[in-house]
Parts: structure tokens; C-alpha cells; sequence
């Protein structure tokens, strides 16, 4: 493959504008995904329609989670550059129409179309990578995306509230344009291989609607289920009837079709199971820092708004010095069969730490809690994708990149709608039982949570009871998180290890890996 003038041969280093245009482009879906977190209430109220807020981040999540595997297959068949290059045109469009709505519905829509853009960039990113490097030296720039993705849950946040305070909301959406632009500009500068040859292979549209349909119903439900739509509703259960089904179908269409949109029988592979189950845990277990962790210590240690987001500082850091370490170990030895399920124990121990903070704990223990879990993210997440890729043909490069994106965003969708309910269940519950004396009207948990001013605003002795029972709701769903870091590295201890490729072979599975 030719990128640029270079001929990749296997040991040809990439070129520096491939790498930027692709951290370029990666950094607008991880940006917006957290952006909007903090400039939520000021867009919604600026529509008029604050009782629409969820829907902003719903949809774009469920829009990312969907269009995973389908861009990671379309990159397979096509040529990834110019689908990739689609994608970031999408995000782009999106964007545009974000910064111009007029409208809640109009912008929700435009989210959701944002979020199909930003999985198909997310989930091809590393399949481009991955065409640049043979899988023994990926190691090497196996720092790329969780840095990415790290400073821009340290930046997002920030960067919300400086538009939503000192300039216009829209602006968090129009500011996509120029970065996307360079993407675009960096990315067709460096990667000049012309389009594969056209193969006698069609797109599997049934199944791709099926799994829109599934994944979609599915990813409803655990994102609005116990919040927005009551766990019994009809809503809830039609979703969940239509999830269910849909994905019966979908599977039965993989199985007959020649050309699937997610080949099912990959999943007979070890490692593709272990790197699919494991990551899903990863993902779904780390609501607990970037969602939950701030808002707690607004509430329960009193820290402001700015210092609790410095509390995740220990995170990005952590995490870009410890991918870095990791991959080039990697990459020099070729070991990394024990980094995941290293990493994610590390993880457990940072969770484990979290909760334990109370009103009496200090910056340092803070610190050192988010610290151990970007390490801990760091030495695991990206020795799962080299893991992945490396017991599949070259040729599936960008299905496997896909895979293993998909499981951890279904896990980052699931993971804090458990951990949400599991808060407001028991928050309500000592509520219910504790607090007395309740001002008139009583005290309703979702409504709490969603107001940090109105737990903090309670006259005393009312406030330190609310306080308390808040504090016991989110030491539940912490330990929460904490049995699901346990649980992926328990299942990490199976992953077997396959001698890494040092070529660009294309041909079948790693034979190791076929049991």
C-alpha cells in the first residue's frame, strides 16, 4: 500500500501527516461526544425545551454504536480511505446543521446523524492505522487513540462551558469545521493508494438494517430506561420486544449470507471472544470516572465545578504514559498477552479507591485514585485492538478495528444506564427513609441529581442529610463499576497468546487461535 511516497513495507515508519490527519479527525466525535455534556442546559434552554436535554447525547450515542460495524465493513469492501473521508464529511454536514438548528427535533436528529459520522471515523481510525503498520509494530503508535480520547474528556467539558459562557452555544458545533477541514486536508495528502479492485462482494443491506434496528432498540432502552421512559412503559417494552427480535433475525441472516456485515464466524475464535466480552466490561465499568466521579465530588467533598474536572487530569495523563510504555514494549518484544488483564486489575484497584472518597478525602487520594485508572486504561485498551487484528486477514482489518470499537461503546451505553438506576434507586431510598424533616412537596432523587445547586442549596440539617444519602447512592454504583473491571479482568486472564504478524499477510486466521 503507498501512503504518500512511501511504500509500506512493513518496517517504513508513517508518514507524520497520516498520523496528525488521523488524530486530527479522531479528536472530533471523542470532542463532541463530551462537549455538549456541559453546554447541554444552555442549548436546551435556548430551544426551550429542557425537558429534552437526554435526547442530545442519546441520540448521538446511539448513532455511534450503530454505525461501527457497518462503516467498519463498507472501509473492507471499498477502500477505507475514501470511506473514512465519507465519514468525516458526514460528521462535517452534521455539524453544520447542528450550529443551524432551530429546534430541539431538529437538532436531535442532527446529533444522531453527527453520531453515525463520528462511529464511522471512531471505528476506522485504527483499521487505518492499521494499514500504515504490520501488527508487530503497532505497539508503537498504540498511544494514539487513548490520548485522543483522554484529553478530550479532560478538554470537552472545558471547552463546553467556555462557549456556553462566553460566546454562543452554536459555536461548539461550527468550531468542527475548520479542525475537520485540516483532517481532510492532512488525510488526502497522505493516503494516495487508489480504491481495491471491485470484488464480486455487495453490501449485506438486510442484515445492515437489521442490526440498525437492533442495536438501535437496544441501545433506547438502556440509555433512557429508569430516566427518561420508566423501565415498564410501553415504550420500553415494544423496544425491547423489537430489540430482541430484530437481533434473532440479524443473526440468521449472517449465518446464510455470503457476504455479512459482521462475520459471525469469527466469533469461533478465542481471542475474538475474549477481546469482545473484555473490552465490553472495560467500557461499560468506566461511567464510574468520567460520568459519575466529578458530579460526586461536586456534592460530597465540596470541590467546584473547575477542580473536579481537574480531578480527571490524572487520567490522561496516566493513560497516554502508559500506552506509550506498554505498546513500545510490545512492539520491541512482542509479548502482550497479560497487559489486558494487567490493566484492567489496575483498573479495579483505581475504583476501588474511588470509592472510598468521602467529604474527609484530599486532593492527593483523588489523584492517585483517577491516576491508577488511566494507568490501568492505558496498559489494556490498546492491546486489545493489536490482539484482535492480529488473528484476523488483513483484508478484515477494518471489521475487526469495528468489533472491538462496537463492544466497548455498547459497553459505555449500558454501563451508565445500570450505574444511573442503581444511583437513583438508592438515592431515593434513603430519601424515602432518612431525611427528615422533607420540605413540602418531598425530595425527588432525579430531579436532585439533575440540579448539583439544588442538593447543595438545602438549608442545614436537610442539606447534610441529602448529601449523605447521595453519597451512599454513588459508593453503590461505584462498587458497581468495580465488579465490572473485575469481571473483564478475570475474562482477560484467557486471552492466549498468538506470535504477532510482522508482515501484511492477508491470508486465513491465525492458525494458533483456531482451537
Amino acid at each position: 500500500m503507498t501512503v504518500g511516497d512511501v511504500e509500506t513495507t512493513g518496517t517504513a515508519r508513517p508518514p507524520t501527516g497520516a498520523l496528525a490527519g488521523l488524530m486530527t479527525a479522531m479528536s472530533l466525535p471523542a470532542l463532541d461526544l463530551l462537549v455538549v455534556a456541559t453546554a447541554g442546559p444552555e442549548i436546551a434552554g435556548d430551544l426551550g425545551d429542557l425537558g429534552g436535554l437526554a435526547w442530545l447525547f442519546v441520540s448521538y450515542q446511539i448513532g455511534m454504536v450503530i454505525a461501527m460495524p457497518l462503516f467498519g465493513r463498507l472501509g473492507d469492501l471499498l477502500g477505507r480511505p475514501r470511506v473514512y473521508r465519507s465519514a468525516i464529511l458526514l460528521f462535517l454536514a452534521a455539524s453544520l446543521a447542528c450550529g443551524l438548528s432551530v429546534s430541539l427535533p431538529m437538532l436531535v436528529v442532527a446529533r444522531f446523524v453527527q453520531g453515525v459520522g463520528g462511529g464511522g471515523i471512531s471505528g476506522l481510525t485504527h483499521a487505518m492505522v492499521a494499514d500504515l503498520v504490520p501488527v508487530r509494530d503497532r505497539g508503537r503508535y498504540a498511544w494514539l487513540s487513548p490520548s485522543v480520547w483522554a484529553v478530550s474528556s479532560f478538554l470537552g467539558p472545558l471547552v463546553g462551558g467556555l462557549f456556553a459562557d462566553h460566546w454562543n452555544w452554536r459555536g461548539v458545533f461550527l468550531v468542527n469545521l475548520p479542525v475537520g477541514l485540516v483532517a481532510l486536508r492532512l488525510i488526502a495528502g497522505a493516503f494516495t493508494a487508489p480504491p481495491p479492485e471491485r470484488v464480486d462482494r455487495g453490501v449485506d443491506l438486510p442484515g445492515s438494517a437489521l442490526l440498525v434496528v437492533a442495536v438501535g432498540s437496544i441501545a433506547l432502552v438502556a440509555s433512557t430506561g429508569g430516566e427518561t421512559l420508566a423501565w415498564t412503559s410501553p415504550a420500553i417494552l415494544a423496544l425491547v420486544v423489537v430489540g430482541v427480535a430484530s437481533a434473532v433475525l440479524f443473526v440468521r441472516q449472517e449465518r446464510r449470507c455470503s457476504h455479512p456485515v459482521v462475520t459471525l464466524r469469527f466469533f469461533r475464535i478465542p481471542t475474538v471472544r475474549v477481546v469482545s466480552a473484555s473490552t465490553f466490561f472495560i467500557g461499560a465499568s468506566n461511567f464510574a470516572t468520567v460520568a459519575f466521579l466529578p458530579l460526586h465530588l461536586q456534592v460530597v467533598v465540596g470541590q467546584s465545578a473547575t477542580t473536579s474536572g481537574l480531578a480527571l487530569l490524572p487520567i490522561s495523563v496516566c493513560i497516554t504514559l502508559s500506552s506509550t510504555l506498554s505498546g513500545r514494549y510490545i512492539a520491541a518484544t512482542g509479548r502482550y498477552r497479560w497487559f489486558p488483564a494487567i490493566g484492567a486489575g489496575v483498573f479495579a484497584v483505581g475504583m476501588f479507591l474511588i470509592t472510598r472518597i468521602d467529604a474527609d478525602t484530599g486532593p492527593v487520594e483523588v489523584w492517585l485514585a483517577t491516576g491508577l485508572s488511566g494507568l490501568g486504561l492505558g496498559l489494556g485498551t490498546p492491546t486489545y485492538l493489536i490482539a484482535m487484528q492480529n488473528v484476523l486477514p488483513q483484508s478484515d482489518v477494518g471489521q475487526a478495528s469495528a468489533l472491538a470499537m462496537f463492544a466497548r461503546m455498547l459497553g459505555q451505553v449500558f454501563g451508565p444506564a445500570v450505574g444511573s438506576s442503581l444511583l437513583l434507586w438508592r438515592f431515593g431510598t434513603r430519601l424515602e427513609e432518612e431525611v427528615v424533616p422533607a420540605p413540602p412537596g418531598g425530595l425527588v432523587a432525579r430531579d436532585l441529581i439533575a440540579d448539583v445547586d439544588e442538593i447543595l442549596g438545602q438549608a442545614e440539617p436537610l442539606r447534610s442529610q441529602v448529601i449523605s444519602a447521595f453519597a451512599d447512592g454513588m459508593h453503590l454504583a461505584f462498587w458497581f463499576a468495580v465488579l465490572l473491571a473485575v469481571v473483564a479482568m478475570v475474562i482477560a486472564l484467557f486471552l492466549r497468546h498468538v506470535p504477532l504478524r510482522d508482515r501484511f499477510d492477508d491470508g486465513v486466521v491465525a492458525a494458533p487461535d483456531l482451537g
